[in-house]
C-alpha cells in the first residue's frame, strides 16, 4: 500500500544538504552531517512505510556528502596556508 505523503525527513535532509553546500566554509560540514543523518533515517522510514520522497532523500544525502567534503577541503587549505605562512615568515 503506497502512502501519498512525502517523508518529512527526506525534505529536511534535502534542505540541509543544499544549505551545507551553500555555507561550506562556515557551518556547511555541520549541516552536512545532520543532513546525512536525516537522509539515512528517511531512507529507512520510506522503505518501511512506502512513503514518497526517496529521490529527495538520495539527493539530500549526496548534497550533504558534498557539503562535508567541501568543508573538510576548506579546513585543510586553511591549515595548510597557515602552516606555510608560519614557516615562510619564521613565526612558530
Amino acid at each position: 500500500m503506497e502512502n501519498g505523503q512525502v517523508n518529512t525527513n527526506a525534505v529536511i535532509s534535502l534542505t540541509l544538504g543544499i544549505l551545507s553546500v551553500l555555507f561550506f566554509p562556515v557551518i556547511g560540514w555541520i549541516l552536512g552531517l545532520v543532513g546525512l543523518v536525516y537522509a539515512n533515517r528517511s531512507l529507512r522510514q520510506i522503505e518501511a512505510t512506502q512513503e514518497k520522497g526517496q529521490n529527495l532523500a538520495i539527493v539530500g544525502k549526496v548534497c550533504s556528502i558534498v557539503g562535508i567534503v567541501l568543508g573538510l577541503i576548506s579546513v585543510i587549505i586553511l591549515v595548510g596556508g597557515l602552516l606555510l605562512f608560519s614557516v615562510r615568515t619564521g613565526i612558530y
